[in-house]
């Protein structure tokens, strides 16, 4: 029998995707946002959507796709290679080691994460970016035919997530794919689901970012001043992102030449003037960057019933 955290934990996580499903209007097994909304990236992850377009986006952001259990070949035909930034520290974990290698449900976090790659069909490489001093770590963890299978690379991390992104995108640069996810190392429970949604969206745009409302009261704070922002328009980004390589790669090298520094990859794609597509994220889909966080990862592994299914299971539905 559940004790009391757990039973009010769920009970809050139920409540927040009652929510999620509630805002987004549903029509004819598609998922909606508001009609005539485009969106700018800005501090942090999140993003906000005005009801005045933006020259730098889409008009009206597309339909987002909303079924379940979906047979998995929306990359069919494309070569997809999945960037994973590995090289952060659990600084705000206070863990003396990188937080991708911290366990969680008998396994390090990585483990789970690149998991659901190595298991979708359409996935071909998979490249890790990693800190040099972990390196040795990751080989022991992907050295074998199984835990290795579509590893394709460990490189060195840069400094920053963006610069393990560009080093990664370096190390496939002689033979780049059609299409390229950059997804979080800190992100273990993306479903064949949401992995599905973002490649279908890679068909009608060539960069797509995965999105969930926010449905608490946000507060702007400077020094004595505050405001609240308008939630309705709010949303917060996740990972995995996906673009078509040439988008990616002209994003990056642009940053580079004009020092701009993203929260997300999506941001520097966007700054070139590039249109983003939005496709439905999922509550589940944590980043794991707080002491509670590996709480929450913990349950959720030991809840599967929770829309946790295997990696490879297919739908991974909430219901």
């Amino acid at each position: 029998m559940q004790n009391n955290a757990e039973e009010n934990f769920l009970s809050t996580l139920v409540l927040e995707r009652m929510a999620i499903s509630l805002c987004w209007h549903r029509q004819g097994g598609r998922v909606r946002l508001p009609e005539a909304v485009s969106a700018v990236a800005c501090g942090g992850t999140d993003i906000v959507a005005t009801q005045a377009g933006n020259a730098r986006c889409c008009g009206q952001i597309p339909e987002i796709q909303g079924k379940r259990g979906s047979k998995l070949t929306s990359g069919e035909g494309k070569r997809v290679a999945v960037l994973i930034p590995a090289a952060g520290s659990a600084r705000r974990i206070a863990a003396d080691k990188n937080k991708a290698l911290l366990y969680i449900g008998g396994a390090p976090m990585i483990r789970h994460t690149v998991r659901i790659f190595q298991e979708h069909p359409a996935i071909g490489q998979i490249c890790l970016a990693v800190r040099n001093s972990d390196s040795a770590e990751f080989e022991k963890l992907f050295g074998g035919a199984e835990e290795g299978r579509k590893i394709v690379g460990l490189v060195e991390g840069g400094d920053h997530r963006q610069e393990s992104v560009w080093l990664a995108m370096e190390a496939l640069r002689d033979d780049p794919p059609d299409w390229v996810l950059v997804h979080d190392g800190a992100r273990p429970f993306c479903s064949m689901d949401l992995l599905e949604r973002v490649l279908a969206g890679l068909r009608r745009a060539p960069a797509v970012v995965p999105v969930i409302p926010i449905h608490d009261t946000v507060r702007r704070i400077e020094s004595a001043c505050s405001e609240v922002l308008q939630r309705e328009s709010l949303y917060r980004c996740q990972t995995p992102q996906g673009f078509h390589w040439g988008t990616l790669r002209s994003a990056h090298l642009k940053a580079r030449e004009t020092g701009l520094r993203g929260t997300d990859d999506a941001q520097l794609v966007e700054v070139c003037g590039e249109g983003l597509e939005f496709v439905e994220g999922e509550v589940r889909n944590l980043k794991i960057t707080t002491n509670t966080d590996l709480s929450v990862a913990e349950w959720v592994l030991e809840n599967r019933r929770w829309g946790m299914a295997p990696a490879g299971a297919g739908s991974g539905d909430l219901s």
